[in-house]
């Protein structure tokens, strides 16, 4: 074989006339050994023939070359004949065609085996003479293009081109939805309870029961300021974590607005009920955190709610906050749109129907 150590694998070598099958993986180590067999023939003043299908002529021409083999020159003196059944996979080959001292045969198997005859016509009147056939692969490419025209088989496996999108996720970028959402909870929750208790301790409400107004009025008269300021907490918020930590932003800001104007709205009105149900501004402020804290650890804003025990799981899902802060990282981070958010917002509504209902129902004037 011409390879150091080898012919110790095979004591007696490779007897004459025998027809040696080598099963490898796609690489260059089948045409490497092919190469160095090839090249122990030629050493010894035989005549080879090659026949390529797993790497260009050119290719193997140059392999030669690195161990010493001027391929055209070994073409032209007749020592060395080729069948190219590699470049039809890569252009159009009518036919036989004879291109750089090599044969190069079209897809069909006939041409093929006409051209190998017309190799054997130049290898076979030799004495001493050996091959390398290198055609396994294809071969088996072949027959399975035709047995599938023949039954008019599909593919096992098909593999089409898709667009990918990816970049790397950091901690951060996990953590910033969260904070938006916790801080939202916080603004809405205190904002709204601590106003509407430290009102009634001052005897405002008092006055106001006596205007026409109804207690559905003046949640709607502190809405509407409130979401504006969720607007503004937002983008400050935002701006801090895109400049200052590097966080992207793939979704539609339209989206991300209209999510954060539920979230707002659901916690709005549960500050509305804590106020509803507290005498003063200390037991507002107990009932607030009371509320609050066990969404801060199982809403979702630090930790992601799938990695939490399942019981603790069924816990989070009966929480506003977990859906207002998936909301708002499916639109950050994966670029979600309405109809990939919409049943978070509708959740969101369903809490803030509830909750509003439930604080006019339960709200005290005095």
């Amino acid at each position: 074989m011409g390879i150091r150590g080898f012919e110790s694998i095979l004591p007696g070598g490779i007897p004459p006339r025998a027809e040696i099958l080598l099963l490898a993986p796609s690489g260059s180590e089948p045409a490497l050994l092919g190469a160095h067999w090839l090249l122990e023939g030629l050493a010894h003043g035989e005549r080879v023939m090659a026949i390529l299908s797993g790497e260009s002529p050119e290719a193997f021409f140059a392999r030669l070359g690195r161990m010493g083999i001027d391929a055209p020159a070994s073409i032209a003196s007749g020592a060395l004949v080729v069948v190219d059944w590699f470049t039809v996979w890569t252009q159009a080959v009518e036919g036989i065609e004879e291109v750089q001292l090599t044969l190069r045969a079209s897809r069909k198997p006939e041409d093929l085996l006409a051209a190998i005859d017309r190799a054997l016509e130049v290898l076979l009147p030799a004495a001493e003479r050996r091959a390398f056939v290198d055609v396994l692969p294809v071969a088996t490419k072949a027959l399975d293009a035709f047995y599938r025209g023949v039954t008019n088989s599909p593919e096992a496996l098909g593999v089409l081109p898709q667009g990918l999108n990816q970049r790397s996720l950091q901690y951060i970028d996990f953590l910033a939805p969260g904070i938006v959402a916790m801080s939202i909870m916080q603004n809405g929750v205190f904002g709204l309870s601590l106003f509407v208790v430290s009102a009634r301790e001052k005897r405002i409400l008092k006055r106001l029961q006596a205007t026409p107004a109804g207690a559905g009025y003046i949640l709607a008269g502190r809405i509407v300021p409130a979401v504006l300021i969720s607007f503004v907490q937002t983008g400050v918020l935002l701006s801090i974590a895109v400049f200052g930590f590097g966080v992207k932003i793939t979704g539609n800001f339209g989206v991300l607005l209209l999510s954060v104007a539920f979230g707002a709205l659901v916690f709005i009105c549960l500050g509305f009920l804590v106020s509803s149900v507290s005498k003063t501004v200390d037991s507002a402020e107990s009932l607030t955190n009371l509320i609050t804290l066990p969404m801060f650890f199982l809403g979702g804003v630090f930790i992601p709610i799938d990695r939490l025990p399942a019981a603790i799981q069924a816990v989070a899902h009966a929480m506003p906050l977990t859906y207002f802060s998936d909301a708002l990282r499916n639109i950050m981070l994966h670029g979600a749109g309405l109809a990939e958010v919409w049943f978070d917002i509708a959740i969101l509504t369903a809490f803030a129907v509830v909750i509003f209902a439930a604080a006019v129902k339960l709200f005290r004037w005095e």
